[in-house]
């Protein structure tokens, strides 16, 4: 305790010794006060804290040092991930070979395997890809993919192509949307199943959007194995409708047999993604996919691109879509679609987003007929397109 703080705190009790040896007696004598008595409660608690108060504050820095140097390297960590996953999905674009991949040996003459339903995806035999057959894909459900599939294939119709939309999702969305009853109707499920006797063209149907539609249905769920497993199935079974300018297979929200499937007869994969903290990865492994579709089963497919749907101007939003755009140069599509309560008003009247009577249907209109185009230069062969028709 100093001397000022002393001095202060006798002041603040009245205390005023002359000389600082305490107060003088009738007798002559002087009584020291104890020096306890001189310090005010706040004083004489800070006086008592301060060692603890000092280790305490010790053990708190170290921990702050500590916590901060973990956070620095996460943040290294994740910027490391993130580079590696963009230089992976840029050789995956250029096409480069998977260096890890082996050949499987082939069996000898006659030699007999018990093989599971995995091993026969593995070995089925290489597909004929149909020209001009589009798979829209991504292994996550919820990010708009039969959105996108739909109303790009409404706008397409509007240029005056001929499309064929196969929904090859069990949930059926694509179906549910358009309308279409398949009760008493061959499904892509009996397409499948019963390929001599159920062709494509028995399943399919005309819809209100201008868009041609082999209906889905749950019983397509159990097929899935038996259509990657035999992957010509599909493939064959496009072959009979060489009449459409496009074919537009809806994929379900997985990268299981039925995507296989399609990725084994379509002529390019088409990626519809949201811009989240996942897309990157996600995509990556679709295109891990497409390589090993390609060189396995499909020698012809080809990686279309990347339609980016629900974009918002947020930070997080321009960050994601900065490092996709790094990754992908110019397969990410633009424009990108914005999120719009108009994309799912529609999907709920079950009528073209284009032929709503609301704010932003003709900025909608002018977008996906954007996307058209761009879609119209993937595909060989075809036509100038003519101008939209006007209502």
């Amino acid at each position: 305790m100093t001397l000022g703080a002393a001095w202060g705190a006798m002041v603040a009790i009245g205390l005023t010794p002359a000389s600082g040896q305490g107060d003088e007696l009738p007798d002559g004598r002087r009584v020291q006060p104890p020096s306890e008595l001189l310090q005010t409660p706040e004083q004489a608690s800070l006086g008592a804290a301060s060692p603890k108060t000092e280790e305490d504050g010790s053990v708190l820095a170290t921990l702050a040092f500590l916590v901060a140097g973990a956070i620095l390297a996460q943040v290294a960590l994740v910027s490391l991930l993130r580079r590696r996953r963009a230089r992976r999905a840029r050789r995956l674009v250029a096409g480069a070979p998977k260096p890890s991949r082996v050949a499987a040996p082939k069996p000898a003459a006659g030699e007999v395997k018990q093989r599971s339903s995995a091993q026969v995806t593995d070995a089925a035999p290489e597909t004929s890809a149909r020209p001009n057959t589009c798979a829209v894909v991504n292994q996550k459900g919820g990010v708009g993919k039969t959105t996108i599939a739909l109303v790009l294939g409404a706008a397409l119709a509007r240029r005056g192509h001929r499309v064929l939309v196969v929904d090859l999702d069990p949930q059926a969305s694509a179906t549910k949307v358009l309308r279409v009853s398949n009760s008493g109707r061959p499904t892509v499920a009996d397409v499948m199943l019963r390929p001599a006797t159920c062709p494509l063209t028995d399943a399919v149907v005309r819809t209100t959007w201008g868009v041609d539609l082999a209906a889905s249905g749950p019983a397509l769920g159990p097929a899935g194995a038996l259509v990657a497993a035999q992957g010509h199935v599909l493939s064959d079974q496009l072959g009979t409708v060489g009449h459409y300018d496009l074919v537009l297979i809806d994929c379900p929200p997985s990268l299981g047999s039925l995507t296989i499937g399609a990725l084994s007869a379509a002529s390019r994969v088409l990626v519809v993604t949201e811009p989240s903290a996942l897309a990157l990865q996600g995509t990556q492994e679709l295109l891990e996919l497409q390589d090993y579709i390609r060189t396995g089963r499909n020698a012809r497919l080809e990686f279309a691109g990347i339609i980016l749907n629900r974009v918002e101007a947020t930070v997080q939003h321009k960050r994601t879509v900065a490092e996709l755009e790094a990754a992908f140069g110019d397969h990410i599509w633009r424009p990108h679609v914005p999120r719009r309560a108009l994309m799912q008003d529609a999907m709920r009247r079950g009528v073209p987003p284009q032929e709503l009577a609301t704010r932003w249907a003709a900025e909608l209109a002018e977008l996906f007929n954007a996307l058209a185009a761009r879609i119209e230069d993937t595909m060989p062969g075809s036509k100038a397109a003519p101008a939209p028709r006007r209502k």
